[in-house]
């Protein structure tokens, strides 16, 4: 597949010509770059460079991020309401359960769970912003997306470890997706009645 091996000159022409535009690194719009460029590696069966290039991704638009090796990940008390690190972490899992299929590091995985849960962390920030609900199904769907590869992790350490407690983190994942529906469903309807009534239960709603 000659796709990604054509996309890795169209990348870095597009960062030389962001970094004539843009004289902050920390623009989101060089972690969108080298977000595609570890998309690509990914389709070339390159799980270390696409980790490489999430994290050059994470780095720039996280300075608080400082990691020591590569398989490191930001804290949760860095995130913030930014897209682009919730692509960043994606990658970054993707490529780690690909790394794990090569090398068969339970490790790998643990880490990789560590990324879905900071993508979790960080979308979940955002959907409390959007308005639209077309907005909010496109949420839902990366949620959904990233639920399912937590879940299929979960269940591999489970098979090669029997640790229990990989099978109660794939039942935090269910509940904690179900939880996240329903309360915006919850926000919905009492936003639809505030508008009516004025109920104060919005308000400890939204405080949630």
């Amino acid at each position: 597949n000659n796709l990604p091996e054509q996309a890795f000159p169209h990348l870095k022409y597009a960062e030389s010509c962001a970094e004539k535009v843009y004289q902050d690194r920390t623009n989101r719009i060089f972690g969108k770059i080298n977000n595609k460029t570890g998309e690509a590696w990914l389709k070339k069966l390159r799980p270390v460079e696409a980790i490489q290039s999430a994290n050059k991704s994470l780095t720039g638009i996280l300075p608080g991020f400082k990691p020591d090796s590569y398989l490191d990940n930001p804290a949760n008390s860095l995130f913030y309401q930014e897209v682009t690190i919730a692509e960043a972490l994606q990658v970054k899992a993707r490529a780690l359960e690909m790394l794990y299929a090569q090398k068969k590091d339970n490790f790998l995985l643990e880490k990789g769970l560590e990324c879905l849960d900071g993508a979790w962390k960080v979308n979940s920030m955002i959907r409390e912003n959007f308005i639209y609900q077309s907005s909010k199904l496109s949420i839902q769907d990366d949620l959904r997306y990233w639920d399912e590869m937590a879940l299929r992790l979960c269940r591999t350490l489970f098979e090669k470890t029997n640790d229990s407690r990989w099978a109660d983190r794939a039942f935090q994942v269910v509940e904690r997706s179900k939880a996240a529906i329903l309360l915006d469903a919850l926000k919905e309807n009492l936003a639809l009645q505030r508008l009516a009534t004025n109920d104060l239960r919005f308000e400890e709603i939204a405080r949630l």
